[in-house]
């Protein structure tokens, strides 16, 4: 797939997926992971969820990089997010997740003083209307689940980066453990330069 999608110059590879177990993760075996690790285009998973009319986009964003995601990557997930919401007539939202290190020395509301401020500069370059600019705190993958049931929405925006084979055998990224969280698609964004480590997001 991943071949031909670079062949054929393709803007958009879709993909359908069913949710599946923990170990089609852990040992790489599944196409779903596989493609989110390797498709060099835009990739939208679906999972058999009918749209609404209008449409609803939520674009999950990073500005505090706590997970090294290159810093472009969120401009681009919310630039498609915003246009793709405009041409299908539907409406967007972004989601910033935080999740306090506990014994780090950071004080809680200093560390969602921070992560707010970082999201509100982030979106200050966009049109998304303040009241669809959420900030949760909790683990990522969780979070975006929670922004999906408060928006309804049904397409959720997000990136990944490369990782190395020992990283995804015990952590997972994001992106893998946001799919298992979720019920809506997930259009999954590549960065426009090689990155071969980090996590996603």
């Amino acid at each position: 797939i991943v071949a031909e999608a670079t062949r054929l110059g393709a803007d958009l590879v879709v993909q359908a997926v069913e949710r599946s177990g923990v170990f089609d993760r852990v040992l790489l075996t599944h196409d779903d992971w596989q493609l989110v690790r390797h498709c060099p285009v835009p990739l939208l998973l679906v999972k058999n969820q009918p749209w609404k009319k209008p449409p609803t986009l939520l674009a999950a964003v990073d500005p505090k990089h706590a997970r090294h995601k290159p810093t472009q990557l969120d401009d681009k997930i919310l630039s498609v997010c915003e246009s793709l919401s405009e041409l299908i007539g539907g409406s967007s939202y972004a989601v910033h997740a935080y999740h306090p290190i506990p014994f780090s020395g950071s004080y809680p509301l200093d560390v969602k003083k921070a992560h707010a401020e970082a999201f509100a500069g982030l979106m200050s370059e966009y049109s998304f209307p303040s009241d669809h600019q959420l900030l949760i705190e909790g683990l990522p993958a969780l979070a975006i689940a929670e922004a999906v049931e408060q928006t309804t929405a049904d397409v959720v925006v997000m990136g990944a980066i490369s990782r190395s084979l020992i990283a995804d055998l015990f952590i997972g990224t994001t992106t893998e453990q946001a799919l298992d969280q979720l019920d809506c698609d997930v259009l999954v964004l590549k960065p426009d330069t090689s990155v071969e480590t980090g996590d996603a997001r």
